[in-house]
């Protein structure tokens, strides 16, 4: 009859750890009150439960943009951020999984070739790079090393870059070219933009049920908008067809501007440094997750760009 009792026990006399894991704690999660409160005393409750039951060990997964939000609203939760292990990777990290990716795989092909088994991917990650990559990819008006823009395009998630290069490799080979370069990178984004956009639905849509006309509606527009050109393009697409928005189960009040951030948080859109020539200046809701909400600061002085990976399949310019 008392769960915490039975498992105090059994850690008393097995001595033994107990791990819970808990993916997706926010999967159906709108920001609401009600929805707030329920995922912040589930961390809270986590919290409790690991301090006072001996061996128990609670690993629990949650978005960055929803932590962002339950952090704002809930100061209990500050004593949870002694715990929290931020899940992101650097541009520079996420090239180092790739390096070591691919060093693993032709590791795991060919074990007995000395060309793979000599190469470290701490020193010879330029090397491994060029097994399956040309030198340098064009990207603005740099060129710079393969991982870059691919890390980008996968919006600082690894599988993703993964899938990207998967698909790049086949047009690659239908080409007859022996490595990846940055034709095979664009000639693989409308079916990788698919892939996306059907992926960014299912995560979200649960939070805006006209998900896919607030999508479409960039569709064959420009890919980069200051802010009033965005707050109008969703005004005239979206709020004048469809009426004032409903978001996270709550009707909106804040018309367009409460619309962009959504579109911000969910990553359709991220803000960029015009100073920056090299394309590379992407920021994104977990950088800045204060902006689009107050007319004081509405931008930091950033355009807003439709993100890369969705461009083709959009039809954007």
């Amino acid at each position: 009859a008392n769960s915490k009792a039975l498992l105090e026990r059994y850690s008393d006399e097995k001595k033994a750890i107990v791990w819970l894991f808990i993916d997706d704690a926010d999967a159906t999660f709108l920001n609401t009150p009600e929805h707030r409160l329920v995922l912040s005393t589930f961390f809270s409750a986590c919290r409790y439960l690991s301090q006072s039951v001996k061996g128990l060990v609670i690993r629990a997964s949650v978005r960055t943009d929803v932590w962002a939000i339950l952090a704002q609203h809930d100061e209990a939760l500050d004593k949870c951020e002694q715990y929290l292990l931020d899940l992101h990777w650097s541009t520079h990290e996420g090239g180092e999984i790739l390096i070591r990716k691919i060093l693993s795989y032709f590791q795991r092909t060919y074990p007995d070739d000395p060309r793979f088994g000599l190469l470290n991917p701490k020193t010879d990650g330029s090397a491994i790079e060029r097994i399956v990559f040309a030198s340098r990819f064009r990207w603005g008006r740099d060129f710079v090393e393969p991982d870059k823009p691919i890390f980008i395009l996968s919006n600082g998630r690894p599988r993703w870059a993964t899938h990207l290069c998967k698909l790049a490799a086949k047009a690659a080979y239908r080409f007859g070219d022996d490595v990846i370069g940055i034709r095979h990178i664009r000639e693989s984004l409308l079916k990788y933009g698919e892939t996306r956009l059907n992926d960014l639905y299912k995560e979200h849509r649960h939070q805006y049920k006209n998900l896919e006309s607030l999508i479409e509606s960039f569709a064959r527009g420009p890919a980069k908008y200051s802010t009033n050109a965005l707050m109008q393009r969703i005004t005239d697409r979206i709020i004048r067809k469809h009426g004032m928005p409903e978001i996270d189960g709550i009707q909106k009040s804040g018309g367009a501007l409460d619309v962009a951030h959504f579109l911000f948080r969910i990553g359709f859109i991220c803000g960029r440094d015009q100073k920056d020539t090299g394309g590379l200046a992407f920021f994104r809701y977990e950088d800045r997750p204060n902006l689009l909400t107050t007319p004081q600061n509405l931008d930091d002085g950033l355009v807003w760009e439709v993100h890369p990976s969705y461009r083709a399949v959009l039809r954007i310019s």
